[in-house]
């Protein structure tokens, strides 16, 4: 983490040295990345980065807190909103998130470059770290503000993961529907997915169309027996 040193500089400080060090870890991953580079572009001494950050591994966390902390407050937001639905935050997510995005490029790429991290052994497994954060999360919120919308008869957990995959996956969605290479997106400074906004809204509002009413055709005969 970040240490005091580093919340003592000037803001705007503060946001070059993230802008410089999200930059080097969405062209690289992790072990790629060089702290020589990032120190070299701040025109710092090492001895000085070290005043701010102990490592590699420090600063790298420090950029998930942050890239993700805005994120998370405007979901806590959301839900205290009257009149709040699981099926309207979900909804609403997305179009913050589409909004984060078009904001913070370099957060967002980061975010998805980090979710890519496998079997790292200095950092771990980033992946199914942020898998298991998301799902204690998103069971955590309907235990406590929509235990009631959702059905019974089907284990909570499963209900949580099955959210959260769905969510995940509309990247994947995007490369084979679309043939979006996301990664060549980022790293050339394109938009994360190509589709205009406002197609990407009508997936989503199909996505929890789906989570309402299911695959199955309600004309449809069916016997589950």
């Amino acid at each position: 983490m970040a240490k005091k040193t580093f919340h003592n500089l000037k803001p705007e400080r503060q946001q070059q040295i993230r802008e410089l060090a999200y930059r080097e870890f969405i062209l690289n991953d992790y072990t790629s990345a060089s702290l020589s580079r990032i120190i070299k572009e701040l025109g710092l001494a090492k001895g000085s980065f070290y005043r701010y950050f102990s490592s590699k591994k420090d600063l790298y966390f420090y950029l998930i807190e942050s890239s993700t902390s805005t994120r998370f407050s405007t979901i806590e937001k959301r839900i205290q909103e009257p009149g709040m639905t699981l099926t309207k935050l979900l909804l609403l997510n997305w179009k913050d998130k589409i909004e984060f995005e078009l904001d913070h490029p370099l957060e967002t790429a980061f975010q998805y470059r980090v979710f890519r991290e496998r079997d790292n052994e200095e950092i771990g497994n980033l992946e199914m770290m942020f898998k298991r954060k998301l799902f204690e999360m998103t069971k955590g919120i309907i235990t406590e503000w929509f235990q009631d919308e959702v059905r019974k008869d089907i284990d909570l957990d499963f209900i949580a993961l099955h959210i959260i995959q769905v969510q995940i996956g509309m990247y994947d969605y995007l490369s084979i529907k679309f043939d979006d290479d996301l990664l060549k997106n980022i790293k050339e400074g394109k938009p994360l997915y190509s589709l205009h906004k406002s197609e990407f809204e009508g997936m989503i509002l199909a996505f929890t169309k789906l989570l309402e009413g299911g695959i199955i055709s309600k004309n449809q005969d069916h016997d589950t027996r």
